[in-house]
């Protein structure tokens, strides 16, 4: 909770890694949540830097060259994204936003 004792309120932001569509592809490749966010990221051609501290996730970061996303599974989690309306923070912060090649312009 954030406030005082007249105004009170919670921020809820969303995770993917706690996303039901994520975890049943993960179990479905024996996989954890992180792997398979992991493994679509690189499968969509994006160079991936994850970073951890723990030798048991620095090692787990690296067992995602071992399986592919199917069809399916990719379609499954490009549905999650949830456009402008899912970013925390609105690309007019940003300069050069109105530009056509912005990165963070619809579609992905």
């Amino acid at each position: 909770m954030i406030g005082g004792s007249e105004m009170e309120f919670s921020l809820k932001f969303y995770s993917p890694i706690e996303d039901p569509v994520v975890g049943k592809i993960a179990k479905k490749h024996n996989k954890t949540p992180a792997q398979v966010l992991l493994r679509w990221i690189i499968q969509r051609g994006i160079v991936v830097i994850p970073k951890s501290k723990t030798p048991s996730r620095i090692k787990e970061n690296f067992e995602v060259q071992d399986f592919n996303l199917t069809d399916e599974d990719i379609e499954d989690l490009n549905g999650l994204d949830k456009g402008r309306k899912g970013r925390m923070f609105g690309g007019h912060v940003i300069p050069g936003s109105s530009h056509p090649e912005f990165a963070f312009n619809e579609p992905y």
